[in-house]
């Protein structure tokens, strides 16, 4: 009887191990299913949240590289059309904001310039003795007014410049041409310059097709070229080269200037910021080259890095980037 009740016992407690055993792997199986379809379902709400929320920073990094003409408009969530809402009306204002700082620009530029057009000549005039002889403090002082107006004409046209480059509707007509092409040109415009200062100027340019609006692309290329030009000492050298790096379209031009110091590298991108003119230079400069050629850029998605040259020779190297998706095809 004691063996037959301990028989009854052990296989009590063998059959409560057991079904114990069974609930804990049927609980562990059911956790095994449910982590699948939690991950599943965090996931599917993770993307419904996410993908708006790219497209809110697509749309937001395109205002920020002046694109306000492009509407913004969402289907979703209360809470993420009240966003696109509230960025729409942002992007309208600023829109309006931008038409109208253009327009006031472009008017108070043919203001000024109309008048000025008489001064000029009226001062030319005298300046060449045309309406009689001056003596020599009047020439000095004609001379005087002769430099002030072309300066004054030279901060209208860097205005209109400015303007041109603010004005989003102009950053429209892109067009395929070749980098190498609009590089010659640029230099050909500046060939008077160069040969003033009995410069020389070395290219290395690879055959590279780009998608660009090529009047903005040159006014980068004028001003970095202008600036160049000016700081280079007479007989020195001017290089510029392109190539593909990093999938990355790089173009570096290399003077033989005073170059600019390290502290000043970001400053000098300021508007109507001035740095130290050079020594034999008459030219005065308005402070605006920089200042359009890092707006355009931020516009094209490129970049633009300044480096001081202390070895072998003093000069600046600037170095211009732009993404693979500005790339066209090898010729």
């Amino acid at each position: 009887m004691i063996n037959f009740r301990s028989n009854e016992l052990i296989s009590s407690h063998a059959q409560n191990m057991k079904y114990s055993a069974d609930n804990v792997r049927l609980t562990m199986l059911n956790s095994l299913l449910i982590i699948p379809v939690t991950i599943t379902i965090a996931g599917i709400f993770i993307l419904l949240i996410i993908r708006p929320l790219r497209q809110l920073s697509t749309k937001i990094h395109r205002l920020e590289q002046g694109h306000f003409e492009e509407k913004i408009s969402f289907s979703g969530s209360k809470e993420i059309k009240e966003i696109a809402d509230a960025l729409e009306l942002m992007r309208a204002r600023l829109h309006a904001l931008e038409l109208q700082k253009s327009s006031f620009i472009r008017h108070i530029s043919h203001e000024l310039k109309t008048p000025l057009a008489a001064i000029r000549e009226g001062t030319e005039l005298l300046y060449d003795n045309s309406v009689g002889s001056l003596n020599t403090d009047q020439q000095e002082i004609t001379n005087i007014l002769k430099e002030s107006v072309s300066r004054l004409q030279n901060l209208i046209e860097d205005l209109l410049d400015f303007n041109i480059v603010l004005d989003s509707t102009s950053l429209q007509d892109a067009e395929k041409s070749e980098l190498s092409k609009i590089i010659e040109q640029n230099i050909t415009l500046r060939k008077l310059d160069i040969q003033s200062k009995q410069l020389t100027v070395i290219t290395d340019l690879q055959p590279l097709n780009i998608q660009t609006n090529v009047k903005q692309l040159s006014v980068i290329l004028d001003n970095l070229l202008s600036n160049a030009i000016k700081y280079s000492p007479h007989g020195g050298e001017i290089c510029i080269t392109t190539q593909i790096e990093n999938h990355e379209i790089t173009l570096m031009m290399t003077d033989q200037g005073p170059g600019i110091e390290v502290s000043y590298h970001q400053k000098v991108f300021d508007a109507f910021y001035q740095g130290t003119p050079p020594i034999d230079s008459h030219i005065k400069s308005s402070g605006l080259g920089l200042t359009i050629v890092k707006e355009l850029l931020m516009r094209l998605n490129g970049d633009i890095q300044l480096a001081s040259l202390t070895t072998p020779e003093h000069g600046l190297k600037v170095t211009l980037s732009f993404p693979y998706h500005f790339q066209g095809k090898h010729l």
